[in-house]
């Protein structure tokens, strides 16, 4: 990224693995108006020790403010848009009644990804089942996938490292051809737990569905009426036909990975402390996936049908 041509504005960039981003400054802006001080900069510093962060992106704007940009590793940065479906949803009611679910993909950086993509695996399927569909489990896409990506060999560029798209294409078009003959699957669900922005004001966050506070009633107090964004997680779901076109698309929040102390400082939160929440992590799911039924109630995020605790 080029530096901005203005001489009030300057900007860096910091192109880092996330595990090597630690205690890098973070501008924040706080509205202190009601105290009659009006507005002032206030810097404090963030720990990405355990944020699974890619880059970091940052303006600086002189004189009153300073705008802050994060620009989050494996993170779409695109909002869940307020109509999910890409077909009319009574086609996709009509039409939809088995579904293949790919394995959950979590994002690079966690402790114990697989058990995480198990867990979500589980929620995701039983979810599913509850809305009435008939559902295909992740080990059946998961061995055709593997099965047809060997026998084209492979489809990563050994000189680039990238994908070569006509290849996924064709290994996903013969893994469909598969589960069509052999379960009748009308469409293929992929799921995905991503880092994403939250934008937060006041004691609160608000992202994809759900929010958190992200500081104490006393922090908030001492701190006044302060904004901004921060990391987080959510469940990404999208949902493809047999021939590869995007049918729906919903993000459900998970959690945050960061909170606000009261003397401004933001503090990760602890790897250890990540999914723990069963019922916030059934909520992402409900909210991503609420939609594909109609008529169906919510049952999993309320406690009545919880699939055990959190691991």
């Amino acid at each position: 990224m080029s530096e901005g041509g203005g001489s009030n504005e300057a900007w860096i960039r910091l192109s880092l693995p996330w595990q090597s981003l630690r205690s890098r400054s973070l501008v924040c802006n706080f509205d202190a108006s009601a105290r009659g001080s009006g507005l002032f900069i206030f810097e404090s510093i963030i720990d990405f020790d355990r944020a699974i962060l890619a880059g970091v992106v940052m303006r600086r704007i002189f004189l009153f403010s300073i705008a802050f940009i994060m620009v989050l590793g494996g993170c779409a940065g695109t909002k869940s848009p307020p109509n999910p479906f890409e077909i009319a949803k009574e086609e996709f009611y009509a039409k939809v009644k088995t579904i293949a679910v790919a394995p959950v993909q979590a994002p690079t950086g966690l402790e114990e990804p697989e058990v995480v993509e198990q867990y979500f695996q589980g929620l995701i399927e039983a979810k599913l089942s509850v809305q009435g569909f008939k559902v295909i489990p992740s080990q059946e896409y998961s061995a055709l996938w593997e099965r047809f990506k060997e026998q084209i060999g492979g489809y990563f560029d050994l000189e680039t490292g990238n994908a070569d798209d006509k290849k996924v294409n064709e290994v996903y078009r013969l893994t469909c051809q598969v589960l069509k003959e052999k379960f009748g699957v009308d469409v293929t669900l992929h799921p995905s737990i991503q880092v994403v922005e939250a934008r937060w004001n006041g004691m609160y966050a608000q992202w994809d569905g759900v929010s958190e506070a992200v500081m104490s009633f006393g922090a908030s107090f001492i701190l006044g009426g302060t904004s901004g964004h921060m990391g987080a997680l959510s469940l990404k779901i999208f949902v493809n036909d047999t021939d590869g076109n995007h049918l729906y698309y919903k993000r459900g929040g998970i959690q945050l990975l960061s909170k606000v102390m009261a003397v401004g400082k933001f503090v990760s939160v602890p790897t250890n402390e990540l999914f723990v929440d069963a019922k916030r992590n059934a909520k992402a799911v409900d909210v991503a996936l609420d939609p594909l039924s109609e008529g169906v109630s919510s049952t999993i995020s309320k406690g009545e049908e919880e699939p055990g605790t959190s691991f």
